[in-house]
C-alpha cells in the first residue's frame, strides 16, 4: 500500500512541478513587462495616475456629429426610360501577337 501511495505521488510530482513551473515563469515575466510599462509611463509624462489607480485626467464627452434628422438613407429618384445601347467597334491591335513561341511537354 505504502509503495503504490509513494508512485502516485512520484507521478503527481513528476506531472505538477513542470506545470506550476512553467506557471511561475509566466506569472513573473508578466509582472515584470508590467513593471517596465509603469516605469516608461512614469518617465515620459504619462504618470497622470492617482493613488486609486485612475486617471486624473477627464475627458470631455463630446456630442453626437450627426443630428437626429441625419439618416443612413438617401432619397432617391428612379429612372424609368430605355437606355442607349452603345455598339463597340472591334480595333485591329497595335502590336502583332507572339505567334512563334512553341509548346514543349516536360516529362520527369
Amino acid at each position: 500500500m505504502e509503495f503504490l501511495l509513494l508512485i502516485i505521488l512520484l507521478l503527481l510530482f513528476l506531472i505538477l512541478y513542470p506545470i506550476i513551473k512553467v506557471g511561475f515563469k509566466v506569472w513573473s515575466q508578466m509582472r515584470q513587462m508590467n513593471r517596465s510599462f509603469q516605469n516608461a509611463r512614469s518617465q515620459y509624462g504619462g504618470g497622470n495616475r492617482n493613488t486609486s489607480g485612475g486617471n486624473t485626467h477627464r475627458h470631455r464627452h463630446r456630442g453626437k456629429i450627426f443630428g437626429p434628422s441625419d439618416g443612413e438613407y438617401v432619397e432617391f429618384e428612379e429612372i424609368t426610360g430605355q437606355r442607349q445601347s452603345v455598339q463597340y467597334i472591334e480595333v485591329q491591335d497595335v502590336e502583332p501577337r507572339i505567334t512563334d513561341a512553341k509548346f514543349e511537354e516536360i516529362r520527369l
